[in-house]
């Protein structure tokens, strides 16, 4: 493989149906899904799927990482744990394990495959994220009614159980994903919600710990929501998210002055992004981050059939019948997860995938590989233009065109807040391109608030501050 492409993770299909139908899920549920499914299942019986992934990493020795999707893919499970020490026995550097369930069903299969897992006798980390969107009033508005109390009696019950299981070296971590829409944020907009909210994700984990004593099991607390991602965000939306930012901001601060929540350092999903911004930009754009996960460069999602592609999110639009009902139905529009799929979804499919066995597609896809990190300072000016243009339009706020700083360390942001490549097809044809929704969404308020607020404590210990170059004129920072 080239310089660009060092691939040691696979993401492996094992189920291609789900047991709940989430309002903001990127999957189509259309009359297709039972017969991929089928597809799926049959590869990893009779070992086609096995084959696949030999096939993608013909060193064995590269693969250390196992990710298993769907779907759901507890519904899978059963068919997995049959054949996975065939997986450990041809790839003797596999050691790792990552999926993410809604853990409302099934769980009890999940069970017997750590018990396989630990009969192999090796070490292995197994990560399980567990998807909730937060307590009741705010997941039932996204998941449906009554996933709250499944996913609490199941994890009840899997502390339990895992109590009494002899894991050997097999180690277990869990963690929660959930997810904000426009949908539910309008419950965080009271100080009371945002504690109520963080409060819950914090006992459930501190009460799975307290029940729980495998020592190889841990329920790690303390993670941050992610907000949904592409989408059709609005200039109002944008007004909306900075409401939330803010709330989430100042409860932050009080909950410090009362000393709660203390396993929480902020309640904002942006602080991170925001924070690495202002190093990046006081470093003169120097080392920056990829900020996307690695698809195509170090994972990619392994077919039955033999191909790869970028991401897992890529397994349904990669079968004909699937993108022909979603033409048909046109519901993933509906839902705001793309912005056409009528016509970027074709050739979304086709742009991402790769033959492991052509070397002409290993150089292609080693090309844009290389794009990506060589021409990231040309992607921030991309950015920085969609800013300007929108607050020519109106559409974001109009401090952008004259506060040249705010603009770059902004751009920055809308760069590394999670960048899904596949996300970046959908949404605008292209690897290197992100849409103008997020640019409204986090352009209206959220970002001048966030950086003003940081600014403020910052500058008041620097005398002298420096000037950064800004991506533009290029020659100035080289």
């Amino acid at each position: 493989m080239s310089n660009f492409i060092n691939m040691d993770t696979a993401e492996i299909f094992i189920s291609a149906n789900c047991n709940l139908n989430c309002k903001y899920c990127y999957i189509s549920k259309n009359e297709s899904i039972p017969e991929l499914d089928n597809k799926v299942i049959s590869a990893l019986e009779d070992g086609t799927y096995l084959q696949a992934l030999k096939k993608s990493f013909p060193d064995p020795g590269k693969l250390k990482k196992l990710e298993l999707w769907g779907g759901e893919p507890l519904l899978g499970m059963k068919v997995i744990t049959k054949h996975i020490k065939e997986y450990f026995d041809c790839f003797p550097n596999l050691k790792s394990i990552y999926l993410s369930t809604n853990f409302a069903y099934h769980v009890e299969d999940l069970l017997l495959f750590l018990q396989k897992l630990s009969e192999l006798d090796r070490e292995i980390a197994i990560e399980i994220q567990i998807s909730l969107d937060g307590p009741a009033p705010v997941t039932m508005l996204s998941r449906g009614a009554k996933v709250n109390e499944l996913i609490e009696a199941n994890l009840e019950m899997c502390a339990q159980a895992l109590s009494e299981i002899n894991l050997r070296k097999v180690k277990v971590n869990f963690k929660f994903k959930s997810t904000l829409s426009l949908d539910n944020i309008d419950y965080l907009s009271e100080r009371e919600n945002v504690i109520a909210y963080f409060s819950y994700f914090a006992k459930i984990a501190e009460r799975f710990n307290q029940n729980c004593i495998n020592k190889n099991i841990s329920f790690r607390s303390g993670s941050m929501p992610n907000f949904v991602v592409p989408g059709q965000y609005t200039t109002e939306d944008g007004r909306r998210f900075f409401e939330l930012i803010r709330t989430l901001e100042d409860t932050h601060e009080y909950c410090k002055s009362q000393g709660l929540l203390q396993n929480y350092s902020t309640f904002n999903f942006l602080n991170n992004n925001v924070k690495k911004a202002i190093t990046i930009y006081n470093k003169g754009f120097k080392n920056m981050p990829l900020g996307f996960c690695g698809g195509l460069k170090s994972k990619a999602a392994v077919l039955y059939d033999g191909n790869m592609m970028v991401c897992h999110r890529a397994f349904f639009d990669y079968h004909q019948e699937y993108r022909d009902r979603v033409k048909e139905n046109n519901d993933l529009l509906e839902r705001k997860v793309m912005y056409n799929p009528n016509s970027l979804v074709e050739h979304a499919a086709r742009y991402s995938m790769l033959n492991p066995s052509d070397e002409h597609d290993f150089a292609k896809i080693s090309r844009r590989m290389e794009f990506i990190y060589k021409y990231q300072k040309l992607q921030i000016s991309a950015i920085m233009a969609n800013i300007c243009e929108l607050a020519y339009c109106g559409q974001v706020d109009s401090i952008y065109l004259q506060d040249e700083e705010l603009l770059a360390k902004s751009a920055l942001v809308v760069k590394l807040y999670p960048n899904c490549l596949y996300d970046n097809i959908l949404t605008t044809g292209s690897f290197y391109l992100r849409d103008f929704s997020l640019v409204r969404l986090f352009c209206n308020g959220a970002l001048e608030y966030l950086f003003s607020k940081i600014n403020s404590s910052v500058c008041q210990s620097k005398q002298n501050p420096t000037q950064t170059a800004i991506p533009g004129a290029w020659s100035d920072r080289e």
